[in-house]
């Protein structure tokens, strides 16, 4: 028999119960817990230097390792304290597609939890981590998964299709959790054990998308798991990791008449022509979707300027790197980072000079060149990552996004 729960917006909740919320600045994302006691009726909520955006919307996830509680109301209380009103909801039964919907429609909406469950279990059976978010909230998928490399990680667990929460987490993630319900309260105490295997990562509406200036969502996604499981299944493609001392380089270029081309792009390829890594250069848009796939998914790095690959690198193999060149000083989040550090990939960001006008609407709309200095910073830096180039029997790196910046 199952009971019937429902996501809620904790400060809502808060304001129902009269319970203040204080927000705070710790200095450390990964040493300091999000959430303290201060007292009985006070909520304290953890707030970052980098602005509101970095709050503490990872407890959601933190929290599929850790403790739940039902409410006397019947709410289920997920650790979203932030006042987006993201919540994130566990759903105990077969993922279904026509269980997408935006994420307007996601909140606040009830799903059932096996009567089984609400009792001390050490695994679930094919649980899933359901992300959702209003459509009215721009960049949250951005920084949500910036804020994911830097405190935790997921491995994979026989096949893609699971993850498991590794032990990078310092217990004081978990001492907050007691805090959200009094003693007066006869809540009800969820424990999933340690760790909690998962399903799929489900993600929908602005979670990882961006919207138009009208509101709507522009793109969205079922997850980005099972979006490039389904693109290789689609073109039939294996992954093999090939054992041979040449790597090869993938350079996405854009055509004479766009923006943001790389005046020096010669000079990059000729600077490989003297290393273990081949170039081919490509204009993406002349090949099928079939085709970029299986480019993308062969090349051991891939290589773009701002805004021309960054989807593609959600093909890329899992020990592949990305090489993504960037206007230098630009204050935007950059695409290729987002996805390099979904699918756990090395990711490097090359500052370039801006170089003549600016060629479209917005003021990134600029050519770059990278400059003789830098181009020889790049291919030395290549040619020496243990992810492409083992050393001494060394294994290749798998499984932590690790970010870097010429």
């Amino acid at each position: 028999m199952a009971q019937r729960v429902q996501s809620i917006d904790l400060f809502a909740y808060a304001i129902k119960k009269k319970l203040d919320i204080n927000l705070i600045n710790p200095p450390s994302i990964v040493t300091l817990p999000m959430l303290e006691e201060k007292e009985k009726s006070t909520i304290v909520v953890g707030s970052f230097h980098n602005g509101p955006i970095y709050s503490v919307r990872l407890k959601n996830v933190v929290l599929v390792a850790g403790e739940y509680f039902f409410t006397e109301d019947g709410f289920l209380i997920t650790g979203d304290l932030y006042f987006h009103n993201y919540s994130v909801c566990l759903k105990y039964k077969n993922f279904n597609m026509s269980d997408v919907a935006p994420g307007v429609e996601l909140f606040n909406k009830a799903f059932d939890v096996e009567e089984s469950l609400l009792k001390y279990e050490r695994e679930i059976s094919d649980p899933v981590c359901f992300l959702s978010g209003g459509p009215d909230k721009a960049y949250f998928g951005h920084w949500f998964m910036e804020f994911l490399s830097k405190t935790f990680l997921f491995k994979t667990y026989g096949d893609v299709h699971k993850y498991i929460i590794s032990d990078e987490l310092p217990s004081s993630f978990f001492n907050w959790v007691p805090s959200l319900v009094s003693k007066e309260q006869s809540a009800m105490k969820i424990f999933l054990g340690e760790p909690v295997l998962f399903r799929d990562v489900v993600v929908s509406s602005n979670t990882l998308c961006r919207n138009s200036q009208k509101g709507d969502i522009k793109i969205w996604f079922d997850g980005f798991y099972q979006l490039r499981e389904k693109a290789f299944e689609l073109v039939k493609y294996r992954e093999k990791f090939k054992k041979r001392k040449s790597k090869s380089l993938l350079y996405i270029a854009r055509k004479e008449g766009n923006s943001r081309r790389v005046k020096d792009e010669e000079d990059l390829i000729e600077a490989f022509s003297k290393t273990e890594i081949e170039v081919k250069k490509i204009f993406i848009e002349d090949f099928s979707i079939d085709e970029q796939i299986n480019l993308v998914a062969s090349a051991d790095i891939l290589m773009f300027s701002m805004g021309s690959g960054s989807q593609a690198s959600c093909f890329c193999h899992r020990n592949a790197v990305v090489v993504e060149l960037t206007p230098k000083g630009a204050g935007a989040f950059f695409g290729g980072r987002l996805y390099a550090v979904l699918f756990s990939l090395r990711y490097l960001r090359v500052d370039c000079f801006i170089t003549g006008e600016q060629t479209g609407t917005h003021q990134l709309d600029r050519d770059i060149s990278i400059g003789k200095e830098k181009i020889k910073a790049l291919v030395d830096k290549l040619c020496a990552m243990q992810e492409l180039f083992p050393r001494n029997g060394g294994q290749h790196f798998f499984g932590i996004p690790r970010l870097s910046q010429i």
